[in-house]
């Protein structure tokens, strides 16, 4: 018998929100807003049960790797998503060029609420 939980993220393209489960049950999301070819990203939230398990990164990884992958461009508002790119700079290419700036500067790290 495995103790290896199974953790996977989906999105909810009617919700705008990428959400990570373990198990099968939610642990945290991530929203966004859609505006053309880019989607906002303003809110990463690993459930308190949850909190500690690199579940807010992989949540991160998957909304950056589907936004890639759609051809959208990001603007990281979330204080998460924007220190996840900081310290994952294979993901600056999509980033929107006016919000690259925030990313020249202090990359001192930000958890999920």
């Amino acid at each position: 018998m495995s103790d290896e939980r199974q953790v996977t993220v989906e999105v909810d393209r009617d919700a705008a929100r990428f959400e990570v489960f373990v198990d099968g049950t939610r642990a945290g999301v991530a929203t966004y807003e859609q505006h053309g070819r880019a989607r906002t990203f303003t809110h990463t939230v690993v459930f308190p049960e949850f909190a500690r398990q690199g579940l807010a990164g992989a949540l991160a990884e998957a909304a950056l790797a589907d936004s890639r992958a759609q051809g959208y461009g990001v603007v990281p508002q979330c204080p998460y998503i924007a220190s996840y790119i900081r310290k994952h700079t294979e993901w600056l290419d999509i980033v929107d060029a006016a919000s690259r700036e925030q990313f020249m500067g202090d990359s001192s790290p930000s958890s999920p609420d």
